[in-house]
């Protein structure tokens, strides 16, 4: 009996325990949302960063599209989805995965949709913003979206291209890294993932940092022994503040990036979010990470992973080749001072006919062919007839 009612008297005071968290759970007040940019994922440096408020950023007018700035991926996305609004008999809208933050990767179909399925026309395939900062990416192909279907019915080769080819545009391709590029100081090459860049076991514990709080991650120098750095002061600059490389053994100065030494292994900002390179995660030509190299053969190349293909976004890329694998003969990477263009074939087609248009951001107006008001003040992008037989 003594031992039930002890029995009892536990089960009493637990419950009384539990109860009386719970209802300090329940009282605790809602977390204060913070102003501050997080990044997904465990690591062992910093997730979060002041939000930067730069002014290339900004629209002229929100919600009106104007290429006097670099888009965000909200707001693309917003104009993506206007425009299958706008144009439905030209435009499907879909999500072809998700990044490592969750964000949906979107992509739009453009064709003529009473001239055939887009599986079964020519098409050409379109990705910008493969690595973080390379924003024009986006904004060149966020414009030719913007120029082909704004000109369809007036221009007569855009019209022929529309009504007789496909084309798959995915303006971010890495939706995480951008927005890490243009919403704060930090950069980075590829995705979000945590990574460990320096082989010391930790994830991203050595980011950069904006020590002064100007919004931007620039270059120190630190002076050393006479003949033991690689830098000097630039005798032409009078303000003695740019520097000039030096021949070997002449130099007075070292330089890194704005930061500090946060692992404390001599060495600054080496390890900062991320590591995974989309650009070198193919199965074509892959090659294992520095120090991973168990082969003997050497080559190994920073970023790649530890296997082909463990960036997801690139699984997306492949699925849209797959279901269109006899259709896509041109693919267009676009890259920060321009892109690729991969011909794959171009069965069918008549010497001379333009079988899509090669875009690149560029920054004299005077490389614009076209018309030198299109884009703006801001961003600027050439565009160049692709044709088949072409060099």
């Amino acid at each position: 009996m003594k031992n039930g009612t002890r029995l009892l008297l536990l089960v009493l005071l637990c419950v009384g325990l539990l109860l009386a968290v719970s209802a300090q759970e329940f009282n605790r007040p809602a977390p204060v949302p913070t102003k501050a940019y997080v990044v997904a994922g465990a690591r062992h440096g910093v997730s979060f960063f002041p939000r930067a408020n730069y002014a290339a950023v900004k629209p002229k007018t929100p919600g009106v599209i104007d290429f006097g700035h670099y888009h965000a991926n909200d707001e693309i996305n917003a104009f993506l989805a206007q425009w299958a609004k706008d144009y439905p008999q030209l435009v499907d809208l879909y999500s072809v995965g998700k990044s490592f933050e969750g964000r949906d990767i979107m992509q739009i179909t453009v064709t003529n949709k009473a001239t055939g399925k887009d599986t079964d026309k020519p098409a050409m395939f379109i990705e910008g913003n493969r690595h973080s900062g390379e924003v024009t990416a986006a904004e060149s192909a966020l414009w030719f979206a913007w120029h082909v279907l704004t000109n369809y019915g007036k221009d007569p080769e855009i019209t022929r291209m529309v009504d007789s080819t496909t084309l798959y545009i995915k303006p971010k391709n890495n939706p995480d890294g951008s927005d890490l590029y243009l919403l704060t100081a930090q950069s980075n090459r590829s995705t979000v993932k945590p990574y460990d860049d320096d082989g010391d076991g930790l994830l991203d514990e050595d980011p950069p940092e904006d020590l002064d709080g100007d919004g931007y991650i620039l270059q120190m120098r630190k002076k050393v022994e006479p003949g033991k750095g690689t830098m000097i002061i630039d005798p032409d600059d009078k303000s003695g503040r740019l520097m000039k490389r030096a021949p070997a053994g002449k130099g007075d100065y070292i330089m890194y990036s704005e930061g500090v030494d946060n692992d404390g292994d001599g060495r600054y900002n080496e390890d900062g979010i991320g590591g995974l390179d989309l650009h070198r995660n193919y199965v074509e030509n892959w090659r294992p990470m520095p120090g991973l190299d168990f082969t003997g053969r050497g080559f190994p190349q920073g970023g790649s992973g530890d296997y082909p293909l463990g960036g997801h976004i690139r699984n997306e890329i492949l699925k849209t080749l797959a279901d269109n694998l006899l259709g896509v003969s041109l693919l267009v990477i676009a890259h920060r001072a321009g892109g690729r263009a991969h011909v794959l074939f171009t069965a069918g087609l008549n010497d001379g006919e333009i079988i899509a248009f090669f875009f690149h951001p560029v920054a004299d107006i005077r490389e614009f062919p076209d018309n030198p008001d299109a884009c703006g003040e801001g961003v600027r992008v050439g565009v160049t007839p692709v044709r088949v037989g072409a060099d």
